[in-house]
């Protein structure tokens, strides 16, 4: 189970009813004063985005989306808990957003502490790890001499952290995120 935030809309009435027609019957909604939680069993985050812009397009509106990530039902929560705040106290411009992009949008996240803690959570990869690897070029070999760890454990920490957050420190990006969350 998935979930998608919706925001900046007018009529939530007709668009739940829109939503429910495209998505089908295995979704479960819930809605908030200035947004609407849609629970879903959608892999696919082209698929979304497409029902998303098809949307908007039908309604002639412009909404702030977000999709989340893949993770089991106990994460979900998690990131709900964790995104919301960031995605409803900040503007942003119209799109699709999803956790990496999100974080992108916003240097300043005032709960970084909570996001960085989700983000670890249980990969055995700490804010120093984060540190020397990205103070080190993101060079395995380098960041392993200066850090004292063994090459292979550092490539086993890598994957171990990219496998349970779908963050690759080996990716600009990603180190990028979690390097100015650790700041």
């Amino acid at each position: 189970m998935r979930f998608i935030i919706i925001r900046n809309f007018n009529d939530s009435k007709m668009l739940i009813n829109i939503i429910k027609n495209l998505l089908g019957i295995n979704i479960k909604i819930k809605e908030e004063d200035n947004y609407i939680i849609v629970y879903h069993d959608y892999k696919n985050d082209d698929d979304i985005i497409k029902i998303i812009n098809s949307l908007s397009d039908d309604l002639m509106a412009s909404f702030i989306t977000y999709i989340s990530s893949d993770f089991d039902e106990n994460k979900l929560a998690n990131e709900l808990e964790i995104v919301l705040p960031i995605f409803m106290n900040n503007d942003f411009p119209v799109g699709v957003y999803n956790f990496k992009s999100l974080l992108l949008q916003k240097p300043i996240i005032h709960n970084r502490r909570e996001v960085l803690n989700y983000i670890l959570d249980s990969s055995g990869v700490g804010e120093d790890f984060i540190r020397g690897f990205a103070e080190n070029d993101l060079n395995v070999s380098k960041a392993s001499k200066a850090m004292f760890i063994h090459r292979n454990t550092m490539i086993y920490k890598l994957d171990k952290l990219k496998e349970l957050s779908g963050f690759d420190l080996r990716v600009f990006i990603d180190a990028y995120i979690l390097y100015m969350l650790i700041q």
